[in-house]
C-alpha cells in the first residue's frame, strides 16, 4: 500500500485496504497515510477525496484516525496546519469530508477547527 500512495495511486491504495481486514496486517504495522510528516496532508487529502461510502467502515474510520493524528501533529493549531499545506490540499481536504458519513460527522464535530483553518487559509 505504501508504494501505491507514494506513486499517487490513491484509489488503488484504498482498494488494496478494502480487499482486506484489519487483522490481515501485522499489529505493529502503521498503515498509510501517516498523520504526521512530510506530505502527510497531501496524501491524506487525496485518499479522503477518493474514499467511497461503499468502502468498508474500517477503511473510512482509518482515514478519520489519520486525520485526527494530522490535527494532533499540528498541536491542534489550525494556523500551524494551514502553514504546512497548499491551498489545493486545503480545498481537497475540506471538500472530501463531505463525501462520506464519517467525514461529515468529523466536520460537524470539528466545525470550530475547520472555521479556524478556513480563516488561516484566507490570510495566506
Amino acid at each position: 500500500m505504501e508504494a501505491l500512495v507514494k506513486d499517487d495511486r490513491y484509489r488503488e491504495a484504498l482498494d488494496y485496504l478494502a480487499a482486506r481486514q484489519p487483522e490481515d496486517f501485522a499489529p505493529s504495522s502503521v498503515l498509510p497515510p501517516r498523520g504526521y510528516g512530510f506530505n502527510s496532508s497531501v496524501d491524506l487529502s487525496e485518499l479522503l477525496a477518493v474514499v467511497r461510502e461503499a468502502d468498508p467502515a474500517w477503511v473510512r474510520r482509518h482515514l478519520i484516525l489519520r486525520l485526527d493524528e494530522l490535527v494532533q501533529a499540528s498541536g491542534g493549531s489550525a494556523t500551524r496546519l494551514s502553514a504546512h499545506m497548499s491551498h489545493q490540499t486545503y480545498e481537497r481536504l475540506t471538500g472530501a469530508l463531505q463525501g462520506f458519513s464519517e467525514g461529515r460527522a468529523w466536520a460537524l464535530e470539528h466545525a470550530d477547527f475547520l472555521a479556524e483553518l478556513a480563516e488561516a487559509e484566507s490570510k495566506r
